[in-house]
């Protein structure tokens, strides 16, 4: 009996001085904030690298085909430097979008995985590539410009949408690198109360030695 008092002292003073120590970690971000913040970033890469490389491109090709139209020599080289222009967008597009979402997570303290953002921006084109080849059978076969529309606007947020997933996919977070002493837990002690079938209330202790959270 003397060893069962003497463990539950041991066990409350164990728990009081654990609450006594100052908290290690600061106010939790929001993590829809987080990922807001990082879309936008990511959402940069895509204007900066994919618009304004399309861009460039489109205007190569406009170019080449009015010096075609007016007999012009050097439509050809146009023609070549269009198509220079929309590959290389097509390659560094997703770099662009992944860099971008890293950096602002770098700077919003983040510890994600800078290779799965780059990996998953660029599955991420593929699979916007793909819904983009989508809208325009869909607009080819119903000849409505907006049946389209959504799977544009889809196909150009999955690359971005990709590099946030990806990279905030690599995050170590809490037991995931504490192991099994991360999922241990402290004694602690708390008062318990319990009202009776005459309205009185019975006032208790509950004392916990040990926890272990999966």
């Amino acid at each position: 009996m003397k060893s069962k008092l003497v463990f539950v002292a041991v066990s409350c003073l164990v728990a009081v001085a654990v609450a006594q120590q100052p908290s290690q970690e600061g106010p939790q971000r929001s993590r829809t904030r987080v990922y807001v913040l990082e879309g936008l970033g990511a959402l940069g890469g895509t204007v900066g690298c994919g618009c304004l490389g399309s861009s460039a491109a489109v205007l190569l090709f406009a170019a080449g085909m009015n010096r075609y139209s007016a007999f012009e020599p050097g439509s050809e080289q146009l023609y070549v430097a269009s198509v220079g222009v929309g590959l290389l967008t097509l390659v560094a597009a997703p770099a662009a979008v992944a860099q971008g979402a890293v950096l602002v997570g770098k700077k919003l303290g983040e510890d994600g995985s800078r290779s799965q953002a780059f990996v998953c921006a660029y599955a991420g084109e593929a699979v916007g590539a793909g819904l983009v080849v989508l809208g325009f059978g869909i607009i080819g076969a119903t000849n409505k410009l907006g049946w389209g529309v959504p799977l544009f606007v889809a196909g150009a947020l999955v690359m971005p949408a990709g590099a946030v997933y990806g990279y905030n996919a690599g995050i170590r977070r809490g037991t995931a690198t504490q192991g099994f002493e991360g999922r241990l837990q402290a004694p602690a002690v708390a008062l318990t109360s319990v009202e009776l079938p005459d309205h009185s209330v019975e006032y208790g202790v509950k004392v916990q030695f040990a926890g272990l959270r999966f």
